[in-house]
């Protein structure tokens, strides 16, 4: 079998660790795996037996590309033309292009992650699997997609005007029509994993729910019953606004603070290794992490936020981008955040009064067991949708 695994848009990489994961599984099984690829440099190190193409460009990608930004997405139509869904010759182009990679490439199935138009290329040709999140999976069995959790009603852009400007696409490379706009990214098999209680669906989502995508070592990890007086902090430089550089640095400042941020120049480790904080070169496991910290302050990402959900650590979130922020608003209404608003004084407080650590510990370690409890190995669940579909 032949499997092209396929990341457009997000800015994260765990877009790619996820079908990194999956390729690995299906070249285990002896298929081929073609990857394409926003970028290709986040697949190093290569793996074993991998092709490798580049993914065709959203124009929202494009930092020259004469885009203009809409807003705070309502829906998820908003998102799409935010990176770019504001006319229909870049639609076409996309079409075209992946035109182009599946003649060469042949695939008995595509499995897009955040791919929205290779889903629409595909379309009636051959077997799609979308993987991703509750966010980049979003219902499709609807006229229209629902809106955000408190988002306004209305979207930002009227979804009629996004499906005429993709059916004009459509028309001019000669495929079938679209009726309504969440068809554009419908899938055979629909595969988001993610905790219904940080799905952005709600009770609207009829796709199964598979587990997140987070490292097997989460499942091993022990978390004691009273870890160390400290906060673990996972922020990628590129999600560390001057606002949360401030925070890490003024909550240094209270209590003992590691924190891993890839990418961190050096300008900026320098200002936090003087507020105290302890940086680190390598990620730490979830093991070390459960023992010696009371919080995971985190930028939202999914990975992150599910991994310390399931092994009973309080979190405390500080969105950068918008999924991000849909996160953080649904642990805060779930109760799983530390606190509803994240400030140095909060956390500092959270960390140093006893009974208030307890209290978060004690509480997240309670819904750990129900997190751990629906917990099923996601690679294998998709891997075995994927060959059923090329059947």
């Amino acid at each position: 079998m032949r499997v092209v695994l396929a990341w457009e848009l997000g800015g994260n990489w765990g877009h790619v660790r996820r079908l990194r994961a999956l390729g690995e599984a299906l070249t285990a099984q002896g298929h081929s795996v073609h990857y394409v690829l926003q970028e290709l440099g986040a697949l190093r190190p290569l793996p074993r037996g991998a092709v490798l193409w580049p993914a065709p460009v959203w124009s929202g990608l494009l930092r020259h590309a004469a885009l203009r930004g809409l807003g705070e997405p309502r829906r998820f139509g908003d998102v799409l033309a935010n990176l770019g869904l504001q006319g229909s010759a870049m639609v076409e182009g996309l079409l075209l292009g992946w035109e182009s990679l599946l003649s060469a490439i042949r695939p008995d199935v595509v499995v897009g992650d955040f791919a929205p138009s290779l889903m629409l290329a595909a379309r009636g040709r051959m077997p799609r699997v979308a993987v991703g999140t509750g966010f980049t999976v979003p219902p499709t069995h609807l006229p229209g997609f629902p809106p955000f959790p408190g988002a306004e009603t209305e979207p930002l852009v009227a979804e009629d005007a996004l499906l005429t400007l993709v059916n004009r696409a459509l028309e001019r490379v000669g495929r079938p029509l679209l009726d309504h706009l969440p068809q554009m990214v419908q899938a055979e098999a629909a595969l988001p994993a993610v905790f219904a209680e940080l799905d952005p669906a709600g009770a609207l989502r009829q796709d199964r729910l598979l587990t997140p995508s987070i490292p097997a070592e989460v499942l091993t990890a022990t978390r004691p019953e009273t870890p160390g007086a400290a906060v673990f902090a996972y922020l990628p430089a590129a999600d560390l606004g001057a606002d949360h550089l401030a925070l890490v640095e003024a909550l240094a400042r209270r209590v003992p603070v590691t924190a891993v941020m890839p990418g961190l120049d050096a300008t900026r480790g320098e200002r936090l290794a003087r507020a105290g904080v302890r940086l680190m070169q390598q990620a730490l496991t979830w093991d070390r992490i459960a023992k010696g910290h009371s919080l995971v302050l985190c930028a939202g990402g999914m990975g992150t936020v599910s991994s310390a959900l399931a092994l009973g650590l309080p979190l405390a979130v500080l969105p950068h981008g918008f999924e991000q922020k849909l996160t953080a608003r649904a642990l805060d209404r779930a109760g799983l955040g530390a606190l509803p608003g994240v400030s140095a004084e909060g956390l500092a407080g959270l960390i140093l009064d006893e009974t208030a650590r307890g209290a978060a510990l004690a509480r997240a370690a309670e819904a750990a067991q129900g997190f751990r409890a629906r917990m099923t190995d996601p690679v294998a669940e998709t891997v075995s949708a994927i060959t059923a579909l090329a059947v």
